[in-house]
This record gives structure tokens, C-alpha cells and sequence, in this order.
């Protein structure tokens, strides 16, 4: 049998750690190969040879185009890959996670379907933001009133400070165009997957949410969330 070219495969243990990757390497309108063990990149400007080594997500965004040898090295490093719009803001479909294991997605969905676990995660992550606050006590629809209650703050606060009109969050899932544009502004930004397909927007909050997921291997839609009515209000 003929030799192939290029490098062997490594084992897991041999790969880097995250900790010594680059976090992400976003691509557009060039073509994508590999040359031993490295990613080669062919645009306007030449050639750039990336070792498949040093990146933990690579994102394809318009015009990229992919070879199949590329694809394999990509694979063997244990590199995530996303196809995503332009700049990273919406996404398309993803590769395989860094992990190489289903162990947190195993855990995602111990503390989505515990009742108990899954308030205590949302207890914790709110103190992440807020770590001068104790709602070690405080249930979930507690947690709720005091979200909704600080968020409206600020939209006043901000709506003072930049001299913008502001008559509250008002809007309807069902009719986009129906609300004032910083309404409309509000809801491009912050729109959870289920109603980017609904009106096409394109949220870069959704986008950059969907590649962390991916690079975790986790399920995006088995989120940790606060259930606000029939709407997932996440709370990463």
C-alpha cells in the first residue's frame, strides 16, 4: 500500500491543551487546504500557513472554500469548525467539539431536567454577574422579578444618558415591524434561535451563543434558562 501523505493522526493526549490554543480563527473569501500539518489559507494576499495545533475554533464566514484533505487535518487536531455569516454573527452549522467527549453534554441534561439542580445553577450564575448579591434563598420567580426589574432600569438609565426616547419594552414576537426602532433594535440584538428563523434576523447575541455551545458540545436549545411565559430568557 502506498504511503499517505502528511502527518500521522495523534493521540488525544498528544494535542495541546486549550489553554494553549487561540481561542478563534475566523476565515472569509479565500481557500482553505493544508500542507502537512498545517492549515493553508489562499487569499488576495498570498499564501499563510496556520498550525492546526495552535487553534480551538476556526469559522468559515461567505466565500471560503474547504478541501477535503483540509477538512481531514482539521479533524484529526481536534479543531471545532463552524460555518457561520459574515464577521461570525449568524450560524450556519458546526463540526464536531474540541472535547472529544459527550461528558457535558451528559451533565447539561442532569441539571436542565433536576428541578433542584437547575435552579441552583441559576442561582450561581447570577451571582457570577452579581457577586454582591445573595439569592442563595430566592426561587426561580423571584430571580425573575429581580432580572426584569434591574433590566428595566437600565433601559431608563440608558435612555436618560443617550437622550433616546425610551416608553418601555414593548414588542410582539409574532409582528417584528410593529414596534419603534429601538424596540426593534432591542429584539435584532437579543432574540433567542427560535425567532432568528422565524424573522430572519441575524442577532450577533444568538450567533456568538450557538459557537460557544458547539465548542463545548453541548445542546444549545437544552439551555439553562428562566422560563418567561412560553420564551427562553438564558442566562448566559
Amino acid at each position: 500500500m502506498a504511503e499517505i501523505p502528511g502527518m500521522i493522526k495523534p493521540d488525544i493526549v498528544e494535542l495541546p491543551q486549550i489553554a494553549d490554543r487561540i481561542t478563534f480563527l475566523y476565515l472569509e473569501h479565500c481557500k482553505i487546504n493544508r500542507k502537512d500539518s498545517a492549515i493553508t489559507v489562499i487569499d488576495e494576499n498570498g499564501v499563510t500557513h496556520i498550525p492546526s495545533g495552535t487553534i480551538s475554533v476556526l469559522m468559515l464566514g461567505p466565500g471560503t472554500d474547504v478541501s477535503h484533505r483540509a477538512m481531514e487535518l482539521i479533524g484529526d487536531s481536534g479543531i471545532s469548525i463552524c460555518w457561520v455569516g459574515e464577521q461570525g454573527v449568524r450560524y450556519y452549522a458546526g463540526g464536531r467539539p474540541l472535547t472529544h467527549s459527550s461528558r457535558l453534554i451528559v451533565k447539561q441534561a442532569e441539571m436542565v431536567t433536576n428541578q433542584r439542580k437547575h435552579l441552583d445553577v441559576v442561582r450561581k450564575m447570577y451571582m457570577m454577574r452579581f457577586p454582591d448579591e445573595d439569592v442563595s434563598g430566592l426561587t426561580l420567580q423571584q430571580l425573575r422579578g429581580r432580572e426584569g426589574s434591574r433590566i428595566r432600569k437600565v433601559y431608563r438609565q440608558q435612555s436618560e444618558k443617550w437622550n433616546v426616547e425610551w416608553n418601555g419594552r414593548v414588542y410582539n414576537h409574532e409582528d417584528f415591524q410593529s414596534s419603534d426602532p429601538v424596540n426593534q433594535a432591542l429584539s435584532a440584538g437579543r432574540a433567542p434561535p427560535s425567532r432568528v428563523a422565524r424573522h430572519q434576523l441575524t442577532p450577533a447575541f444568538t450567533g456568538l451563543l450557538t459557537l460557544l455551545y458547539v465548542l463545548w458540545g453541548v445542546r444549545l436549545h437544552w439551555g439553562l434558562y428562566i422560563l418567561v411565559t412560553n420564551v427562553r430568557s438564558y442566562t448566559i
